[in-house]
């Protein structure tokens, strides 16, 4: 059974929209070579000093993004802070005097011995509770705890020591030493500004937002506690502070649900509240699935905000991301990014929203991404990232360039890998809007003369799958073919590409769809009238199937359309394997190319 104690603070969060910095950092334990990490589990020792230059920049960013009014928010998810030496970095922040006042910063701390334990509470006085006190700790168990910093509206800086509950099954499948159980879970009541009304927030560590060895949650055992005061009272705030291989898991989303919509516990209001989900990262780099990440807010089904857009950042319809619908009910916010970095974004309060159209607002109005490391990466960007950007850079991520598939042991396979490279950095530079058109331009959106995408699915990358990564291959292999040839613009072109030629610049387009003629119709209903330059589209059916000259008849140039010629990819691809050099192959693609066009 826990204890909860009530912790009453001089803090004033806004009522409009609460600012929220979190570190998202992939975590490298110290472990033998393909073993399990070794308990207490910490960082490896060669990548403490990254993390902590990361845990540095977080702070910097928290102090100053938000146009230098500081996060009242900052967290760093469980196992994130390197021991008493990344601890001592966040305190000695957080008590400088520049640090913004009416501040919290919830930090999980990697593994510590009960020593370091020990040093820890000595370091910051920190508040712990007589259950939880190092003396109270064997001397084989090791200690997972939250460090809560609060830094009130006078300045005064106060912090507590919150252990795990509850361990998991990595925490208890160990070969030496135990992780410590506490038994003391903390709730913090501020207040909103300007209305004085109460702010209250409480944080688990991971596990303890699921497990129930005795058939019961420990956020369920911290509900019947307050309930039992029966001061009616709301919990506004639950951080789930995670280092999370399966945050898509039914325990964690069904016990999310019913934390947000379960009316058992009267006096304990949560209709208003929002669950704070902060994972660690997939994996270093930029990535859009795996184990863990799936950092998220989540919000009641009563909660008057709007998630039918498509936000940059976020996912606010995240049921095919999740592979789950048990929160669909729910206003659920994903973080598109899995990978490595700093998410910084502004939280509306459901309970200060007004259900009108004079207030309609997104959950998380504002959403950034920063990176931990300089990188460069457009989904790194510092800003807020478009679903079509992040969604074109993960798959080409993935993406085999042509040079290693139809042109493995051909004469053009070196000149092809001189290319991709370029290729593939003209086509990450694009922005957010023209990247949500390279993208439907390339996927054909009719099958059968019949429409297959609508206009729903083109304008929301969040619905993208087989179809659109399919396209966007064709796209980066046509790129590559003519590439091969000319001088070719990405970023810059009207279309997908463009070359100039004697005669002017032609620019390039390929489509991706079931039949030649599937893809003559997407290129007239959605493609045309792009700029006056000649267009040469390169297509591609079902069944990369190389048509007769007849066949292409009724496509290309018809009704005595000049500007505009059509050419398979088949017969493209052809030319590239079979010619030894690239003045052959130009001669081949020269004939290809459309006339030229003038427009009055």
């Amino acid at each position: 059974m826990i204890s909860v104690e009530k912790i009453e603070i001089n803090v004033g969060m806004p009522s409009d929209e609460v600012r929220v910095v979190a570190m998202q950092p992939y975590i490298r334990f110290h472990s033998d070579p393909g073993a399990l990490p070794r308990e207490p589990f910490r960082w490896s020792e060669d990548a403490v000093m990254e993390q902590l230059n990361g845990i540095h920049r977080v702070l910097d960013i928290s102090q100053a993004c938000f146009a230098n009014r500081g996060a009242n928010f900052t967290l760093f998810p469980e196992y994130a802070v390197p021991g008493v030496e990344g601890v001592s970095i966040i305190n000695d922040r957080i008590l400088e005097t520049n640090w913004p006042n009416e501040s919290v910063i919830i930090a999980g701390v990697h593994g510590i011995t009960k020593s370091k334990y020990a040093d820890l509470c000595n370091m910051l006085g920190a508040v712990v509770s007589q259950s939880n006190a190092p003396n109270s700790v064997r001397d084989d168990q090791w200690v997972n705890c939250a460090v809560i910093w609060v830094k009130d509206v006078d300045g005064t800086v106060n912090s507590w020591l919150q252990p795990k509950v509850r361990p998991a099954w990595l925490e208890m499948n160990v070969s030496c030493s135990d992780m410590f159980c506490g038994t003391t879970m903390y709730v913090f009541e501020g207040h909103y500004e300007p209305t004085g009304y109460p702010c209250r927030f409480v944080t688990f560590v991971c596990f303890d937002w699921v497990a129930s060895p005795a058939g019961t949650t420990v956020w369920r055992e911290l509900v019947t506690q307050l309930n039992g005061l029966q001061n009616e009272a709301a919990l506004d705030w639950a951080f789930v502070i995670q280092h999370n291989n399966n945050p898509n898991h039914s325990s964690f989303l069904n016990n999310t649900y019913q934390f947000l919509t379960d009316t058992s516990y009267a006096f304990v209001q949560r209709d208003k509240a929002i669950v704070v989900h902060a994972n660690t990262a997939v994996s270093p780099l930029p990535v859009r699935k795996g184990q863990r990440g799936f950092s998220a807010c989540v919000f009641s089904p009563s909660a008057q905000l709007e998630c039918s857009g498509n936000r940059p950042t976020v996912c606010m319809q995240p049921s095919s991301l999740r592979g789950s619908d048990i929160l669909e009910r729910c206003k659920d916010v994903v973080f598109r990014e899995m990978g490595e970095c700093i998410h910084v974004f502004g939280v509306r309060i459901p309970r200060f929203v007004n259900p009108d159209a004079t207030d309609r607002t997104c959950p998380l109005p504002n959403a950034d991404v920063y990176d931990t490391l300089d990188s460069g990466d457009p989904r790194l960007c510092g800003g807020p990232i478009p679903a079509a950007v992040k969604w074109i850079n993960d798959v080409l991520d993935i993406m085999i360039p042509m040079s290693a598939t139809v042109l493995a042991d051909r004469p053009l396979k070196a000149t092809a890998e001189a290319v991709e490279p370029s290729i593939v950095a003209g086509i990450r530079a694009i922005n957010g809007h023209t990247a949500v058109d390279r993208v439907n331009w390339a996927t054909c959106s009719y099958s059968n003369s019949e429409e297959s995408r609508n206009m729903i699915r083109r304008n929301n990358a969040d619905l993208w799958s087989q179809p659109e990564t399919d396209a966007m291959e064709h796209l980066l292999n046509s790129l590559t073919a003519i590439g091969l040839t000319y001088s070719l613009d990405v970023s810059g072109a009207v279309l997908h590409g463009s070359i100039q030629i004697d005669e002017g610049f032609v620019q390039i387009v390929a489509i991706r769809g079931d039949t030649y003629q599937d893809c003559r119709r997407h290129y007239d209903n959605l493609v045309r009238k792009q700029g006056p330059d000649p267009v040469l589209v390169i297509a591609r059916d079902r069944d990369n199937f190389c048509p007769e000259p007849e066949e292409f008849l009724r496509l290309d140039e018809i009704e005595s359309e000049r500007g505009l010629a059509f050419v398979d990819y088949q017969t493209l691809v052809k030319a590239c394997r079979t010619e030894a050099d690239t003045n052959t192959l130009k001669e081949k693609f020269d004939a290809f190319l459309p006339g030229p066009r003038r427009i009055i």
